[in-house]
């Protein structure tokens, strides 16, 4: 637990960031910060990807109970990790692995409207937006495939830190989410005087997570960014505004709910939003299938 005190009142981000240094920063588990930086590898096999995380027995056991589930529905019991990893696939091996390692290092129990599933399935998709995005969006600044799936999956880490350090507060802003037009990073300024991106950027900063991420943590709704991950942080800027569209309405038409259509012509966009109308139905049912 690494609660603020429920009578401190934010006045500026500053006197917010001095009272969470006299709280218990969240702490990685050991080696998951390596692991984390393994699985965002390129060119991994599902064999590569055994041998990593035969490291990590609590997340090779969540693996395993969700080849076994109803959602991948294995004809014999799956017992090992390497048929496991098999059956899974590289993605949904990396980008479940990546959010179980990150994911116990906050206490979400206590922030009623926070749903662990939302929360995860959301970030599954932007992560993999992001990683359909990347190939069509990045210009001349190549953007590499699988720190934008990465990036994608991690961006919101601050609101986690939130749902800890502030449960009640957070849960209000939560419920307001629904009925407001400002994004819930903006509606947690507002409210509560400090944004999602304000503390993710700062727990980045605590993690010593690569700068790219860090960026992408920091400024994924500043639609002024200007610096040097400036493509990387416009591709999960415009995933969350994908995913965003396609919860409200699966048959969103992106072009017109998104900047997609300022950017790619009509048939790419199509493209896009099939692709990721798939990837939802299956996403979400992973996520409700993981014990987070």
């Amino acid at each position: 637990m690494h609660q603020v005190a429920p009578g401190t009142k934010i006045t500026s981000k500053e006197q917010f960031f001095a009272s969470i240094e006299d709280c218990r920063i969240p702490v990685l588990a050991p080696g998951s910060l390596s692991l984390v930086s393994a699985l965002a590898a390129d060119n991994q096999t599902w064999r590569d990807l055994t041998l990593i995380l035969e490291r990590f027995p609590g997340i090779a056991a969540k693996l395993i109970a969700l080849v076994n589930s109803a959602w991948s529905a294995p004809i014999n019991p799956i017992t090992s990790l390497e048929a496991a990893c098999s059956r899974l696939g590289v993605n949904v091996v990396k980008s479940v692995s990546t959010a179980l390692a990150v994911s116990g290092s906050f206490d979400t129990s206590e922030c009623q409207a926070f749903s662990p599933e939302h929360f995860w399935s959301g970030s599954l998709l932007v992560a993999e937006s992001a990683a359909v995005l990347a190939p069509l969006l990045d210009g001349s600044a190549r953007i590499d495939l699988p720190t934008a799936r990465t990036a994608g999956l991690l961006h919101n880490l601050g609101l986690l830190f939130l749902v800890d350090l502030l449960p009640a507060q957070t849960s209000r802003v939560l419920r307001m989410s629904s009925d407001s037009e400002l994004t819930l990073n903006a509606l947690c300024k507002q409210e509560l005087g400090i944004g999602i991106t304000d503390i993710g950027g700062f727990l980045a900063h605590k993690w010593r997570l690569p700068a790219a991420l860090a960026d992408v943590m920091s400024n994924y709704d500043n639609g002024d960014y200007q610096g040097e991950h400036r493509s990387l942080v416009d591709v999960v800027s415009i995933s969350v505004e994908i995913v965003t569209a396609l919860s409200r309405d699966i048959n969103a038409d992106l072009r017109e709910c998104t900047r997609l259509g300022q950017i790619l012509d009509a048939q790419k966009v199509g493209a896009v939003g099939e692709r990721l109308s798939r990837a939802h139905k299956n996403i979400s049912e992973v996520s409700s299938t993981m014990d987070w």
